[in-house]
């Protein structure tokens, strides 16, 4: 069946807008999947910094922002994340 992941509820480690700890001015590496067969995806991280620094497991050759990337069924990205300290 090719109709795609079926309802509109994205998760995280298979949660539902988990919260996660974090200190200001920590860098976290995250990990993005799209786990969906026939949905395509485009992440936006609102008021993070993020840079791609691998894609499908593979680090890139130029560190670049995550501006606008577009995720395909089965693509991985994995992002540097600064936090910004207050």
């Amino acid at each position: 069946m090719h109709d795609g992941r079926w309802g509109n509820v994205p998760t995280i480690n298979g949660k539902f807008r988990p919260e996660f700890l974090v200190k200001p001015g920590e860098r976290i590496r995250l990990r993005l999947i799209n786990g969906a067969n026939a949905r395509i995806f485009s992440p936006q991280l609102e008021g993070l910094s993020a840079d791609v620094i691998a894609v499908d497991g593979k680090p890139v050759t130029q560190i670049f922002p995550l501006d606008r990337f577009v995720l395909s069924p089965g693509n991985r990205v994995d992002l540097d994340i600064r936090l910004q300290s207050k």
